[in-house]
């Protein structure tokens, strides 16, 4: 999987400096992509030579876009959802003892019991 990232970012010239609007819709779908495979934003940072803060505001304003509808993301990240639309998610696992045991807050409870009705414990 990563090598396929690595080749399109090379072949589309996504490393280099050029924030030309086309290339930057193409960047934050692949930045938002490779999160959700679960990569570090470090990690994402450095295959596109970037920081990790224009990543996060890369991820922050995809999902802005694909909110508001945006007509351009669609057309310019067309070929990438064909190339990973249909590789499925990983889907997170966590422990809930250890989350149990961290819960210091109503807020924290509340994320355990969500993440129970959506089956995201290890029942191993």
């Amino acid at each position: 999987m990563t090598e396929l990232i690595k080749e399109i970012i090379e072949r589309d010239n996504l490393d280099s400096p050029n924030r030309h609007a086309t290339l930057n819709n193409k960047r934050i779908y692949l930045y938002t992509f490779m999160r959700k495979q679960g990569m570090s934003h470090q990690n994402i940072a450095k295959e596109f030579n970037r920081t990790h803060a224009t990543v996060i505001h890369g991820l922050n304003r995809y999902k802005d876009l694909i909110k508001s509808n945006d007509a351009m993301i669609k057309i310019d990240t067309e070929e990438y959802e064909q190339i990973f639309g249909n590789i499925p998610v990983p889907k997170p696992v966590y422990n809930l003892v250890k989350d149990v045991r961290k819960a210091t807050t109503i807020y924290d409870l509340d994320i355990i019991k969500r993440r129970l009705e959506n089956n995201m414990y290890d029942t191993n």
